[in-house]
């Protein structure tokens, strides 16, 4: 006769052709889900107990909110199921988020108050972020808490990332640009006080007096291809509401083969399963047909593939410097444990003699990560000359 069963992982009933008086069993995520007994052509579903995540909201807009203030809202997360509930991981989207659950087990009926964060610093105009519950729960094995709104600023910066150069001319005198609005009615009145970028000179220079500026900076020492740099500037500036400011400053002289991004770091906490990445990466040179020509890896636990190679479109088009070719390229990881502790090395060799090689780092270390990505530590604060 035919027969059908329920499956957890479908949510739908199947079957197979089978005998009368038999008892089919369905599982999902660990738990039996259901059970259908076929006695004399008739079949009797039985359900068995199972978790589930329920979240007291799935979406929070905080509404308006001054730079750098917190927000906090208090989430009740419940088990609605009848049997326990393991939570298996909880993330956020972004560092500006955070969300540190008291428990890893919620028995049935059970539920917890967790306060979830957002920090407002760096941060202006529309902000969204997420936080990610994974659960065994076999119907939404992940729920996503939806976070959005908006930070009011003093002043607005643009761009919001701060001071930056990034050139293919590694001598002295590479210029970046920032420019401040003042969103008060109090008149604007910059002054650089401080500094742990002593490599770079600064101008400040009024647009509209008491209300935006200009910040020109210009590099005073000779850069490597491939070296970065990065340091801080602060500023008074004669607000009630926003009295001093710190702006981020990085410096960044290209290699005639950038990769973007400039290194991989597998994480512990989200990187304990196999995965796929991709890596870019852009040629400044000025060969039309410019080419990934062979690549090899230090561990044969990280492979790539080369996917394609053609001129840049879109927003990427319109960069300066200007790009000539874009590589998009594939990479398959282990996971976390199975990645080698010293890391894996990746080598790109080009048909430009000018760069014939590129080298790309995946690694486990966040030192060595943070190293190539943002370039040496800055230096302490000290009074601007």
């Amino acid at each position: 006769m035919e027969s059908v069963f329920w499956s957890g992982r479908t949510g739908a009933w199947q079957g197979r052709l089978v005998r009368e008086n038999t008892v089919i069993t369905s599982r999902g995520a660990g738990n039996i889900a259901a059970v259908l007994v076929l006695l004399g052509g008739w079949g009797v579903a039985i359900g068995f107990a199972q978790p589930r995540l329920t979240l007291s909201q799935e979406r929070w807009d905080f509404g308006d909110v001054w730079h750098p203030e917190s927000v906090t809202l208090a989430l009740r997360v419940s088990n609605t199921g009848d049997a326990p509930l393991n939570i298996a991981n909880v993330r956020s989207t972004c560092g500006c988020t955070v969300v540190q659950p008291a428990k890893k087990v919620l028995a049935p009926g059970e539920y917890m108050e967790v306060p979830v964060r957002f920090d407002t610093a760096g941060k202006q105009d529309r902000v969204t972020s997420s936080v990610i519950f994974e659960t065994d729960d076999p119907q939404r094995p992940s729920v996503t808490l939806a976070i959005a709104g908006n930070v009011k600023r003093a002043i607005r910066r643009e761009p919001l990332g701060g001071l930056v150069i990034r050139t293919l001319d590694g001598r002295p005198g590479q210029m970046g640009v920032v420019l401040l609005e003042n969103l008060t009615e109090q008149p604007l009145q910059m002054q650089l006080t401080a500094t742990s970028a002593p490599w770079l000179d600064v101008q400040v220079q009024p647009v509209v007096p008491g209300v935006s500026v200009q910040l020109v900076g210009r590099t005073r020492e000779p850069l490597r291809p491939g070296e970065s740099r990065r340091g801080s500037l602060r500023f008074s500036t004669g607000l009630t509401r926003e009295p001093s400011f710190d702006l981020p400053v990085r410096v960044e002289a290209l290699p005639l083969v950038y990769a973007s991004p400039p290194a991989i770091m597998l994480d512990e906490r989200i990187s304990a399963q196999p995965t796929t990445r991709m890596v870019s990466l852009h040629y400044y040179g000025t060969r039309e047909d410019f080419a990934i020509t062979k690549t090899t890896s230090s561990s044969p636990l990280v492979t790539v593939r080369v996917l394609s190679t053609q001129p840049p479109t879109g927003g990427m088009a319109q960069l300066t410097p200007k790009i000539m070719r874009m590589v998009q390229t594939q990479l398959s990881l282990p996971g976390f444990a199975d990645l080698p502790a010293e890391g894996v090395t990746l080598t790109f060799e080009t048909n430009d003699p000018a760069m014939p090689r590129v080298d790309f780092i995946v690694t486990r270390e966040r030192g060595v990560w943070e190293k190539i990505v943002y370039g040496e530590p800055a230096g302490p604060m000290v009074p601007a000359r």
